[in-house]
């Protein structure tokens, strides 16, 4: 068969074979199905007026931004409106920020941090122990400090304190001074605690959590609030509402007058904590957020904060730095701090000044990282056993929990669980002397999991919980366990008919002449890619093996070099080899011909460009 085929759509596909997956592998090496991008919507062919008025679209686009065809095509098949491409090719905070007061009670919490700042207020911050929550407080605190502020921040030990304020906390706090507690990252499901701390001074919330009641407190700023915000907001992480709520305090302390006499601090200095945090909290990568980040990368590229200079020199991370560089070597060492280790070891890295000190914490993070993955390699093995045995059961959802397991690795167990089985996955911790399981959830797309969890705690079943669409949190007693888990099956039945595993979604068939440094460099105008803008994903058909080979630490890589039918050379590169039946069908039977799919991408080495194709599965023909 010719492989000249350029960019081939959907509808051409389907023309040369008449299946609804991609060219027709319905079960590859790693046992999933090659879907178009369109599928997405619900529908795996397109009419023929659909067609057509994508392609006018690509061909407008092509003309008027001067940009290539193949690259219209693919903006065009996203579904992403004429008048929004050109700020989708470059987003800036100036077309897509909005007007923060929009949000329900921002007025209230900018006025009281105003209040704050002009008053020389000493302010507690009470601060999530994730990625998000340490980005926000860092952000914070360094924002009143610089305004005058004394600042004490308190970040919860995971193990002792469990998630979101405490009273013991909050009172501390006060001892120290505050007149002001904000708590950021948390907040929204503890009215319990925060309600009778009202008396004793003024208590703000910066949340994104989803919760059925919220607390009375001064003021509370959620864009995920009960009965809805502006849905512009509603993607933001707290590290972005933190963001939107110093953007409305400068606005007033503006008018008032307050930077008359004194330098206004340039805000955009902090766009690296908000774009690190929504890459790590996995928020869509749409709209402000694509703006929040492609300009946060930017200062993080030009390594104004020492905190993560020092951390990216530890990991490794090359430059300029992207969506990957922080939500694989950056997020998991900070987020590592709060898991297993000192939980306030994120924001004292974040906001230190010094390179010593911050190396120091940044080599304290990378060790308990490393000490992280050997905790979670030894539950999940038996962890996927038993998640296995349900699946083969007919759950539609998974519900593990184990009495020796660690508390701080139990989200990451259920991330890779749902990736596993592609099923939304919970699993817990016996608390013995609590009689409770208190653990986290990890849903797939499409399916809802803080929803159920908040039903189940207004039904009794759960002492409490709480979160977004994709991560929550839950604690039950021990006893209701199987009864909570039954609840879940009737909630998201719908997840019993979702394939074993995640499709593979593919944006276009290229062959591997097209495959150039010039067409990496066309895609890569598409970043920053994540959640809600995927990197795009290219199937290259009849492909042979001529060499292959182990890489990197522990051979944990493989590299091949692949040759199409007319000697056309491309490197293709595996991670996380060890365990990947993609690896091992390449490497045992590689044989033959070979349709490969995977993302194109011009590396930077050496001052050199290098043309990389990162594997992401492989059928044999």
């Amino acid at each position: 068969m010719s492989t000249k085929m350029l960019g081939c759509t959907q509808s051409q596909q389907q023309e040369g074979g008449g299946s609804r997956y991609v060219l027709n592998v319905g079960s590859s090496a790693s046992h999933r199905r090659w879907l178009w991008r369109s599928s997405l919507q619900g529908d795996h062919s397109e009419s023929e007026q659909e067609i057509a008025q994508k392609e006018r679209l690509s061909a407008r686009l092509s003309q008027q931004l001067q940009i290539s065809d193949f690259l219209a095509g693919l903006i065009s098949s996203r579904g992403i409106p004429f008048d929004e491409v050109e700020d989708y090719l470059s987003p800036t905070l100036r077309k897509t920020l909005v007007n923060p007061f929009l949000m329900q009670e921002m007025e209230k919490a900018a006025s009281r941090l105003v209040q704050a700042i002009k008053n020389s207020e000493t302010v507690g911050i009470f601060a999530d122990y994730d990625v998000d929550g340490a980005c926000a407080g860092a952000l914070l605190q360094l924002v009143l400090m610089e305004l005058g502020c004394m600042v004490h921040i308190h970040v919860p030990d995971r193990i002792q304190e469990g998630y979101g304020p405490n009273k013991e906390a909050i009172e501390n706090l006060r001892q120290k001074g505050a007149t002001l507690i904000v708590c950021v990252d948390c907040g929204t499901v503890a009215g319990p605690i925060l309600n009778p701390l009202l008396q004793g001074g003024d208590i703000v919330v910066f949340d994104h959590h989803k919760s059925e009641e919220l607390p009375k407190v001064t003021a509370v700023v959620n864009p995920n609030r009960p009965g809805g915000d502006k849905p512009i907001f509603s993607n933001l992480c707290a590290a972005g509402v933190v963001f939107m709520g110093c953007i409305a305090s400068f606005k007033l302390l503006r008018e008032g007058g307050f930077f008359n006499a004194r330098k206004e601090p340039d805000l955009k200095h902090y766009l690296d904590l908000v774009a690190l945090a929504t890459v790590c909290d996995v928020m869509p990568l749409t709209h402000m957020n694509r703006a929040l980040v492609a300009q946060g990368l930017k200062v993080i590229t030009a390594q104004e904060r020492v905190g993560l200079r020092m951390l990216g020199k530890v990991a490794g991370v090359k430059h300029p730095y992207t969506v990957t560089s922080l939500g694989f070597a950056l997020g998991p060492r900070i987020n590592a701090g709060g898991r297993i280790g000192d939980s306030s070891l994120g924001v004292k890295l974040l906001t230190s000044r010094d390179e010593e000190e911050a190396l120091q914490i940044a080599y304290k993070l990378d060790e308990v990282n490393k000490n992280r993955q050997v905790i979670e390699g030894d539950i999940l093995k038996y962890a996927m056993e038993q998640a296995e045995k349900q699946v083969k059961s007919g759950c539609a959802t998974i519900l593990l929990s184990g009495r020796e397991w660690h508390q701080g690795v139990v989200g990451i167990i259920a991330g890779r669980i749902k990736e596993a089985f592609n099923r939304p996955a919970l699993v817990g911790v016996h608390l013995e002397e609590e009689g409770l399981i208190k653990g986290s959830a990890r849903s797939v797309v499409g399916l809802d999991i803080a929803f159920p969890i908040m039903q189940a705690v207004q039904a009794g079943l759960l002492k409490g919980g709480g979160g977004h669409a994709m991560a929550a949190g839950f604690a039950l007693d021990v006893e209701k366990q199987e009864v909570f888990h039954s609840f879940l099956e009737k909630s998201l039945k719908d997840a019993v008919d979702l394939p074993p595993k995640p499709d593979l979604i593919i944006d276009r068939i290229v062959s591997a002449p097209a495959l150039t440094l010039n067409l990496a460099e066309d895609l890569a105008v598409m970043a920053p890619f994540g959640n809600g803008n995927e990197e795009p994903v290219l199937a290259v058909p009849y492909l042979r093996v001529v060499r292959k080979d182990r890489i990197g630490d522990k051979g944990n890589t493989l590299r091949v070099i692949f040759s199409s039918e007319g000697g056309i050379r491309l490197k293709g590169i595996l991670f996380q080899a060890s365990h990947s039946p993609v690896a091992q069908a390449l490497e045992e039977n590689y044989e033959g011909w070979w349709h490969v799919v995977g993302q194109l991408r011009a590396e930077h080495w050496n001052g050199q460009k290098n043309l990389s194709f990162f594997i992401k599965d492989a059928t044999k023909v």
